[in-house]
């Protein structure tokens, strides 16, 4: 089973979405190839404090800004996430989803990926700046020289602008969002029960090979 994923990297229900999803298919012992894609939610935007984000797109300030994060702690608690969000900043996420281009290419995209989840929510590190995301890459077996070949590559950029056109085909105008088969969607942080309910479907709908079958153009035999 393909599971497509959007998301971006500064997006705390990407987080917290893409852990219930490894919970569930845990849980369900289903079979499946996933995929990131990118999606940036502040494209061209200078790093800014998320607080002053949260003021300027929502209008939450001080309490109201504490109880929004909160909730979202909170909620990553749940699928044992520890996010620490006070302070983080926001931005353009460009050169990370470049990394995490490159990272595909050598298997190592959801290393990447989970190492950048780690290092923005739960150790409030800066990942706009690109020596930072050097060292988060070298923690994953990403080389330097590699890494800054890759920010100034225009075939990793097209993937990063691919990824999102395909995106805007779909209609989706927020992250995450989940692609199961080319079948279903899901978008937001579902519940474990959620995704584990999805995934069961999806493998009870779908027929099994038959065992020791040889499959040609028109069929399969035994």
């Amino acid at each position: 089973m393909r599971i497509d994923i959007w998301s971006d990297i500064v997006c705390p229900f990407c987080a917290i979405g893409k852990a219930a999803l490894d919970q569930a298919v845990a849980q369900t012992g289903a079979e499946v190839e996933i995929v990131h894609h990118a999606f940036r939610l502040q494209p061209d935007a200078a790093p800014e404090p998320v607080e002053t984000m949260l003021a300027r797109k929502y209008g939450l300030r001080g309490a109201q800004a504490d109880a929004q994060q909160k909730r979202v702690t909170d909620m990553a608690a749940q699928v044992g996430l520890d996010f620490q969000l006070s302070g983080t900043l926001i931005g353009d996420t460009g050169d990370a989803h470049v990394l995490l281009a490159l990272a595909a290419e050598k298997n190592l995209q959801f290393p990447l990926l989970n190492t950048l989840y780690d290092a923005y929510f739960s150790k409030n590190e800066n990942i706009f700046d690109r020596e930072n995301l050097f060292a988060i890459g070298e923690d994953v077996g990403l080389t330097r020289p590699d890494m800054a070949a890759a920010l100034t590559d225009a075939s990793l950029t097209a993937r990063v602008a691919q990824d999102e056109q395909t995106a805007r085909a779909h209609g989706v105008n927020g992250v995450p969002f989940f692609v199961f088969d080319d079948r279903y969607a899901l978008s937001g942080a579902q519940p474990v029960a959620t995704f584990a309910a999805a995934l069961r479907q999806i493998q009870a709908e779908t027929p099994a090979e038959p065992s020791g079958a040889v499959c040609g153009p028109d069929g399969c035999a035994e």
